[in-house]
């Protein structure tokens, strides 16, 4: 299956709820879900299990941009573990394309995989152009593109915090510090069912 291409408005609309996949469109009246004043009516109610764990892995997939097959292998390695859901959860944000958007240095997870792509980040000095490299605590993540780093600045300066206790980023020389592994409260705030995802996968 090929990445998801099409509006990406119509998937927040899929599942009634704002995933932010548009970066600063859905912080705005444009929003489509802000428009209608309202969440679209979902059928929760007249789903069957099944389709009530699928719909939280296919919502997991969207939000941070992973195909059937990566989302799968990390699933495998997360039943390693002695909490397959919290690892599972913790490998999804500990991506470096995730944590380039966590930091602010981009308004979407899309366009943090590119940035990364590209080869506009780097981790410790060192040019990673990997989005899906994990990061470790201690890591250290920085813009190496210095012709985009006053567009950066202003979009980061205006933003208040990275919104998770295991980040921690220098605004004023755009330098963010992996400080520890995300906490059950940080991980506990990604809106999707993690139980759900597993017991999919467990059938």
């Amino acid at each position: 299956m090929a990445r998801y291409r099409g509006p990406r408005c119509k998937i927040c609309r899929r599942f009634g709820e704002k995933l932010f996949l548009r970066g600063e469109k859905c912080y705005s009246d444009k929003c489509i879900l802000q428009k209608r004043g309202e969440k679209p009516q979902t059928q929760q109610a007249r789903m069957s299990i099944y389709a009530l764990q699928l719909r939280e892995k296919q919502k997991a997939k969207f939000i941070y941009g992973i195909l059937e097959g990566q989302f799968k292998r990390y699933y495998e390695e997360a039943q390693k573990k002695a909490n397959p859901g919290s690892a599972l959860l913790t490998f999804l944000e500990t991506r470096l394309d995730n944590v380039v958007y966590r930091l602010g240095f981009a308004s979407s997870r899309m366009q943090a995989r590119q940035l990364v792509s590209h080869g506009h980040i780097l981790v410790n000095g060192r040019k990673i152009n990997i989005p899906s490299y994990r990061v470790k605590v201690g890591d250290e993540i920085t813009i190496g593109t210095e012709s985009l780093i006053p567009k950066i600045k202003e979009e980061v300066m205006d933003k208040e915090s990275t919104g998770v206790s295991w980040l921690i980023l220098d605004r004023e020389n755009l330098k963010g510090k992996v400080i520890s592994m995300p906490s059950e409260e940080d991980l506990a705030a990604i809106p999707v069912s993690v139980k759900d995802i597993i017991e999919f996968y467990s059938r």
